[in-house]
Formats: C-alpha cells, structure tokens, sequence
C-alpha cells in the first residue's frame, strides 16, 4: 500500500480477504496490485491463512550466528540507522529490523511488549519472513517488487499479522544485487504512511555509505597498488596533489633528498631555487 491509499477501509480490506481466502479471486479492484500478487503466489503454495501462529523456520542460534558472521558489514552500518529510526518515533510501538536476502531477520530492536508480542506468533531475531512461510508481508514483497511497500492490517495474507502494519525496503550493493531489507513493524492503529518514506530514506543512506566504503577500499588498494610500482622504480619519483603535498613518494626519493618517507608523505613543498625541493614537514 502506498500513502496515497491513506485512508484506506480496513472493513472492505477485510472483506476482500474473506473472499480470497474462500475462493482464491476478490470481486473488486481495491487492492493495491502488489498485493493481489501475492495473495495469488501464497494461494498457490497452499498456506492456511487462518492458523494462530506463523510457521517462519526460526534458525537455531549456532546458524543465525554464522548468518550474522556472513551479513557483518552490512549489520553495522545498518544498526546505528536502526537506532535512529527508533529514537526518531520515541522508543516506543515499533520493532526496527534488518533481513537477509533470504529474509532472515540478522538484527532487530524495538518496544518490549510489541517484540514479545511478535515472537508469540513467531516473529522474531532468526525468523524467515519468506512469502511460503509467513504469507503476505511488507519485506517480501519489497524484496520480490524491488521496491518499498506497505503492507497493512487485512492485506496480509496470514491472519495473525493482521493487527500489524509493517513497512519495508530493499537494500541493494554497489554492484546493484539484492542485500538485505529493511523494515519496520507496528500496531495497525499506530501505522502511518510517513512510515513508508522513513525507511526508504534510511535504505538509500545505507546504499550510500556501502558505496562509499567501496570506493575508499578501492582507492586504498589502488594506492598500495601505486606504491609497489613506484618502489619498483630505480629513479626517485614524487606525486604531488594539487595543492602540493607530496602523495606518493619512493624509497629512491626519500633517499635523494635525505628525508623519511613516511614524514614525507603529506607534507606540503614548492620548487624553488637553487635547491629543486625544500620541504616543510609537519
């Protein structure tokens, strides 16, 4: 569901499931296509839409701490965002968490008494939110439409989600691959559509700095890259930036000039005469 669809009739959405459920089509056109998708897609894997609790394959700890292992970049870059958004709505109606591309929830936080309630129907640090297992939720469908979605109360496709709204988007690497997802859970009658724009913006910083880590990797390799080459040389060879401070200086070079290399590194010099160089180090 998208903001615009704000406010939206939870008695008609109810309707529409009842419906589904018993005949596997809906009469009107009132839900938001994503959904509808699905609705069919669960219908076809044959989920119970009315049992009490989700069946959502919790990992065993040993399993969910190599997941963890494996996502550890990703988990902490996320966890500061994840703070924030909670502190952002109060610390209070929300469970914040970040799923696996195989929509294994790695990191969660959130208020107590909606995380207990969450777990009671088997939501919880470790669980799939797989479509096959949960049914409709906002993290699979996000990670299946490449976008952010909301999903609310009735448009879950398995009932005891239906007290809650949950909001999710996609993270995605610098190479353009699915990553993880993002998202947060809320009592339905606390949900907003502000929500939706809250973890999209957090999704798009996480990308962010992902891609900035990249790039400050890359640039550090290319600079040792650099390094070996220029020792390689038999000549004394200098860089320089445009401000004139020495970026890459040689072994030969430093010797030549009777300076330490590492001193050298940074600091600032301009030609002049007689002498060709005469450095300032800091």
């Amino acid at each position: 569901m998208l903001p615009t669809a704000y406010p939206y009739d939870r008695t008609l959405l109810l309707r529409c499931w009842r419906q589904f459920c018993q005949t596997g089509h809906v009469d009107l056109d009132s839900l938001d296509p994503a959904v509808m998708r699905s609705w069919n897609r669960c219908w076809e894997a044959q989920l119970a839409p009315a049992d009490a609790r989700l069946d959502s394959e919790c990992c065993a700890p040993e399993a969910l701490q190599r997941r963890r292992h494996a996502h550890f970049d990703i988990i902490a870059i996320s966890r500061p965002f994840m703070e924030d958004i909670y502190q952002f709505v109060g610390e209070r109606g929300v469970w914040v968490f970040l799923a696996d591309h195989e929509l294994c929830v790695l990191e969660a936080l959130g208020d107590l008494a909606l995380s207990q309630a969450l777990e009671a129907i088997g939501v919880c640090n470790g669980a799939c939110l797989g479509e096959r297992l949960v049914g409709t939720n906002a993290a699979s469908v996000a990670l299946r439409e490449g976008i952010a979605v909301q999903v609310v109360g009735p448009e879950h496709f398995c009932a005891p989600l239906h007290p809650y709204t949950d909001t999710a988007a996609p993270i995605h690497a610098p190479h353009g691959e699915m990553l993880a997802v993002l998202g947060i859970v809320a009592r339905e009658e606390e949900g907003s559509p502000h929500t939706l724009g809250i973890v999209m913006a957090a999704a798009r910083a996480i990308e962010n700095q992902l891609q900035a880590d990249l790039s400050l990797s890359r640039a550090h390799q290319h600079s040792a890259e650099l390094d070996v080459a220029l020792q390689a040389v038999s000549k004394g060879i200098l860089f320089f930036d445009p401000e004139g401070r020495i970026t890459h200086i040689n072994s030969q070079a430093a010797e030549i000039l009777h300076v330490r290399r590492r001193r050298a590194m940074g600091a600032e010099s301009r030609l002049c005469s007689p002498c060709p160089l005469r450095f300032r180090l800091r």
